[in-house]
């Protein structure tokens, strides 16, 4: 069984800025950084 990653990889457009604004959102909210973009 495969293990899931401790560091999910968060793949964005840098250009749009919907994607700005949700990559925004979610490193307001990382608190542990967890994630990488």
């Amino acid at each position: 069984m495969r293990e899931r990653p401790s560091n999910p990889i968060v793949l964005y457009d840098g250009v749009c800025g919907l994607c700005n604004r949700a990559v925004q959102f979610l490193l307001k909210r990382d608190r542990h950084d967890r994630l990488r973009f």
